[in-house]
């Protein structure tokens, strides 16, 4: 589990460097209106972005995907309770691509989150790899 969290957190980091860019070369600071021109650009440039994300969840275990989802909610504060946070979240998202979803939803914000987790279950003395299920 480690590994895919090392994983995801440099996937997202490398999203939010390569979206600054895109956002700098395609104008797009404070407000833009939905449907403009710039707003599109600067959507199809980070596309790509969430593509890779997602093809790499893709190659994941239900298993592993509901973990990561789980670690995420709690690296994000949600709950510290992981077993009834892993339940919860089951019931929430009961497919797999529920999971999917949610996870790249929360990309720019994936390194943190998942940091977060990494730095809580250590001070914790939580085994991340032998977790949940």
């Amino acid at each position: 589990m480690r590994q895919i969290i090392e994983n995801i957190i440099a996937l997202s980091e490398e999203y939010q460097r390569k979206s600054a860019i895109h956002k700098d070369e395609h104008g797009i600071e404070g407000a833009v209106s939905l449907g403009s021109q710039k707003l599109d650009q600067y959507l199809k440039a980070t596309q790509f972005l969430s593509s890779k994300m997602k093809v790499y969840l893709a190659e994941l275990s239900e298993r592993q995907l509901r973990n990561l989802e789980t670690l995420i909610y709690f690296g994000r504060g949600d709950e510290d309770d992981l077993v009834w946070l892993h339940a919860h979240l089951k019931s929430v998202s009961p497919t797999r691509e529920d999971v999917v979803r949610t996870i790249i939803e929360k990309i720019p914000a994936l390194s943190r989150y998942l940091q977060s987790a990494l730095s809580s279950a250590h001070r914790l003395g939580m085994d991340i790899d032998n977790l949940l299920e």
